[in-house]
């Protein structure tokens, strides 16, 4: 990467950042946070639990959108106060196009985080796989899947728990319940409801022949419950 093509990216990534600050009004998730970090100084706070705890989760996943949003917005000031520093004489060196990658590399998680604003995209999920027709097969694809979805939560620093299997009779699973926890966890996981195919040769088939198989995964948001009173 040359320094006009570290400029020409720069400029597209400023661009894109501002137009999503603009859209996130920081100024007013700011405001939000205070106000809510007051209530929890109000002495009757504690009478409702429920709604105390609540308000708690609401700080914590503001507190955690702010410092994310706050990360990029250094980083942006960064290499903007480094790019005035190029003239033709100038070298680049590995740490400054990294700090450019990883400025990228924010930006397009801030903009998933803008595109997932619907109300339960914040909540945990229940994950649950089914095999379709095809015995063994689909019992193995189910299997694939759990494996890929716990390699993905890990990755992305969430948790997941199986909370009920079922195991085939021959290889694989016949069902499983997973509970997965973590930031927006329903908000990156929503789409993968649905019916999930495979088609592969299979590994059970003395011939080696071409199977597909099938798999119903259910994505649902954790519901929170609220006792009366």
């Amino acid at each position: 990467m040359n320094i006009q093509e570290f400029v020409d990216k720069f400029k597209i990534l400023s661009k894109k950042f501002n137009e999503i600050k603009n859209h996130l009004n920081m100024e007013k998730q700011n405001k939000t946070l205070n106000d809510l970090e007051n209530k929890t100084l109000d002495s009757n706070f504690w009478n409702n639990p429920n709604k105390s705890n609540l308000i708690l989760k609401k700080i914590k996943n503001l507190k955690k959108e702010i410092e994310f949003y706050n990360n990029i917005d250094n980083q942006y000031n960064y290499i903007l106060m480094h790019i005035d520093e190029f003239d033709d004489s100038y070298k680049l060196d590995q740490s400054t196009i990294k700090e450019l990658l990883d400025f990228s590399l924010l930006v397009d998680q801030l903009e998933i985080k803008m595109l997932l604003n619907e109300p339960d995209d914040q909540k945990n999920v229940i994950l649950t796989i089914h095999p379709g027709a095809g015995g063994t097969e689909s019992q193995d694809w189910v299997s694939i899947l759990l494996r890929m979805y716990s390699r993905w939560a890990e990755h992305n620093d969430m948790r997941i728990d199986v909370v009920d299997l079922s195991q085939g009779e021959e290889s694989g699973i016949k069902s499983v319940v997973t509970h997965i926890s973590g930031d927006m966890a329903y908000g990156y996981l929503k789409s993968e409801h649905g019916v999930h195919r495979l088609v592969r040769l299979s590994p059970f088939d003395a011939d080696h022949a071409r199977h597909t198989s099938f798999a119903l995964v259910e994505v649902l948001p954790e519901v929170e419950l609220k006792t009366i009173g």
